[in-house]
């Protein structure tokens, strides 16, 4: 979203790997530089400096200076394990298109058979999270790519795409009268101290609110009260 806010005219080609892109907020400018394989990336912005990840300012420069991509920085920034996916970490993954649950009707389950079951609905609630929250991060992605993307045939498209999943997921949602429901969250309660007692368990007592003794001293036989 803060990419968005800078325009053409606020991005200035100093050399061939120095920038200078104007501030959002106020009359400063900030100076980029796409680095080498001597030098690192930088930009003078508080957010650069505190993370070193690139900030807007880069984002604005790959949107508006022709030739200038993420392709563009040295292999030494852009083979930095933050920006690495670790392949023998997701080998070794399990899909979640391979994990398949069998549906077992409830009328021909046993006794025996209702506790495998309820496990076996567990493990789809945590699969069903597990999966929205990939759904989610993949989203935040696209949003952030819909702001450097040059193509708007590609974006037109997308857009397409977008609606008709979105059209696909509003029948799979629970709702009353076309009205989609949110799912009700049961907060756990903690046991209470009345409910405690009629339990029988032993409860501490609090300590009692001790009272302030007053001194009293004699002065030319008048009393002084102190505290």
């Amino acid at each position: 979203m803060k990419a968005a806010c800078i325009s053409n005219n606020m991005v200035h080609v100093n050399g061939d790997n120095s920038f200078s892109v104007m501030s959002v907020n106020n009359d400063g400018i900030y100076n980029i530089s796409l680095g080498n394989e001597n030098e690192m990336p930088s930009c003078q912005c508080r957010e650069f400096k505190r993370s070193h990840l690139l900030c807007k300012h880069f984002l604005g420069i790959f949107h508006h200076v022709p030739g200038i991509s993420w392709d563009s920085l040295p292999d030494s920034y852009k083979n930095n394990p933050h920006f690495i996916v670790d392949t023998d970490c997701v080998d070794t993954c399990p899909l979640l298109e391979d994990t398949d649950i069998p549906y077992v009707c409830s009328s021909e389950l046993t006794p025996d058979d209702e506790v495998e079951t309820q496990c076996a609905t567990k493990h789809t609630t945590l699969d069903l999270q597990r999966s929205a929250k990939q759904v989610r991060e993949v989203l935040h992605r696209l949003n952030n790519l819909t702001y450097i993307v040059d193509s708007v045939e590609k974006l037109i498209t997308l857009r397409h795409n977008l609606h008709e999943l979105e059209i696909n997921l509003v029948k799979e949602c629970p709702s009353s009268e076309g009205l989609i429901l949110e799912a009700d969250i049961e907060k756990e309660k903690g046991p209470t101290r009345k409910s405690l007692k009629r339990k029988g368990a032993k409860l501490k007592e609090l300590p009692s609110k001790r009272k302030k003794k007053i001194a009293t001293s004699s002065i030319k036989g008048m009393y002084v009260c102190t505290k």
